[in-house]
């Protein structure tokens, strides 16, 4: 996980892309321009498509087209607010006797682990309105922009960063957490790149 340690305290969400240079323990601001020279740090653009989804990657029927305006198309909005509670199949999945795993929508790779009880996790997403994660419930590849924006490295908007009393709460939209497990998931990474970098 990256946390923008050191970076500056009024960043904007419409600047275009940061990267966290690890030397200087910092994020900085790269132009469009001189951009391609980070390509392995990729995060986010403004106005662009960040990424690419399918109908066949996401699991619990949730809605194509809501999760490709969420995840790939946006750096401000969520899905409705209470949305994951009307999902009956998520809801059924809560309740199996499943490792309760989210995987990136995007890469199909895991990023959330739930590791309390499942009650706990599901009173606090009410309370909140949408799912919410802590730190060691992180299992893969997160970064929290300095505004508190939470992305993946694949350019999947996942929601806010919005700490209280107990330490960093991720705000999650379940749209971007319905991938699909796969088994392969070296290859699965790397088809994924494929596709990410020829986006572009």
């Amino acid at each position: 996980m990256i946390i923008g340690n050191g970076a500056p305290k009024k960043l904007l969400r419409e600047l275009n892309l940061w990267i966290f240079n690890k030397e200087l323990n910092k994020y900085i601001e790269i132009d469009d321009k001189n951009s391609r020279k980070y390509d392995s740090q990729r995060i986010m653009y403004k106005g662009k498509q960040t990424c690419k989804l399918f109908a066949n990657q996401l699991r619990w029927n949730v809605d194509v087209n809501i999760a490709r305006r969420i995840c790939c198309n946006n750096r401000l909005e969520a899905e409705q607010k209470t949305s994951w509670e009307n999902n009956k199949d998520f809801n059924m999945w809560l309740q199996s006797d499943e490792p309760k795993i989210f995987y990136d929508s995007v890469s199909n790779l895991p990023i959330f682990k739930i590791k309390r009880p499942i009650n706990e996790w599901i009173e606090e997403s009410r309370k909140h309105g949408w799912p919410s994660f802590r730190d060691n419930e992180i299992i893969g590849k997160v970064r929290v922009l300095p505004n508190g924006e939470v992305v993946t490295p694949y350019g999947n908007h996942l929601g806010d960063n919005l700490p209280d009393e107990l330490g960093n709460r991720y705000c999650i939209n379940l749209v971007s957490i319905a991938g699909q497990h796969n088994s392969n998931e070296l290859l699965d990474t790397f088809v994924f790149m494929y596709m990410f970098y020829n986006m572009f």
